[in-house]
């Protein structure tokens, strides 16, 4: 296994403060999600394209905004200017939502839409001669393992998976054998996280350090370690969306213990 960190957790750093306290922590890779105060990622390094130069084979997976059962035309093309900085900084993966809402049934339609727009981003993606690869997060209306495999069974080649393990355990009351049973195959990037049950605004439950809430965390390392998983594990400290957690420099330690 390789580890890293999500920029989520520290969102208003730069490419190159990110790449050092990856180095500092001992991480072997980043995970790209905002950087100085932005998910709008194509746009920055647009306008900073000195930047790019920054981290060349650090970044594992780029996290774009392509929501695969609610894209429209704009929304491909969006996602293209992600593959082009993957290209650039030779990222395998390039993160997609499957879109929708928990606990909202997805239609056939939606099912069918969804693969109609893997396989054209998929077209644009060879015809540019790229080497990243779409993976599915199991996220929003795929928090559900078995969503993510209803899709799959749609496509001549499966989507890579990116298995938010704290989403099946929490939202979809999946245990993590249960999760991986159905998904692992095409596991290539887990996102790691903790919590304890408490009300917390909308939510029924709060972020915590890592190895200190609920979260069977060495049940999924030793799981992951059964069935010798060499993809990438993440921390995804989410301080981009709750602000009020603890700065990212204070969370590594931490994560860095459980492994």
């Amino acid at each position: 296994m390789s580890w890293g960190f999500s920029s989520l957790g520290a969102p208003d750093l730069s490419l190159e403060e990110l790449s050092e306290l990856a180095r500092q922590f001992g991480m072997d890779f980043l995970e790209l999600r905002a950087v100085r105060g932005t998910i709008a990622l194509p746009d920055y390094f647009h306008k900073h394209p000195h930047e790019l130069e920054i981290a060349p084979g650090e970044i594992r997976v780029l996290s774009t905004d392509l929501r695969l059962i609610e894209s429209a035309d704009e929304d491909i093309i969006a996602f293209m200017r992600y593959v082009k900085l993957a290209e650039t900084w030779k990222t395998p993966y390039l993160r997609v939502f499957g879109g929708g809402k928990w606990g909202d049934e997805i239609s056939l339609n939606a099912f069918g839409h969804a693969a109609k727009t893997v396989k054209r981003c998929r077209q644009l993606m060879q015809e540019m001669g790229s080497s990243a690869e779409m993976i599915l997060e199991t996220h929003s209306g795929f928090s559900s393992t078995q969503t993510c495999r209803r899709l799959n069974n749609l496509l001549e080649q499966p989507l890579s998976i990116l298995w938010d393990s704290h989403h099946t355990w929490k939202l979809a009351r999946e245990s993590l054998e249960e999760s991986w049973q159905t998904i692992g195959e095409w596991v290539r990037h887990v996102h790691y996280k903790d919590s304890l049950s408490a009300p917390v605004g909308e939510s029924d439950y709060r972020y915590v350090l890592p190895g200190f809430g609920e979260f069977p965390t060495h049940e999924l390392l030793q799981l992951l370690a059964r069935d010798a998983y060499h993809g990438g594990v993440s921390l995804e400290w989410e301080k981009l969306w709750h602000p009020n957690l603890r700065d990212l420099v204070e969370v590594l330690g931490p994560f860095k213990e459980i492994r």
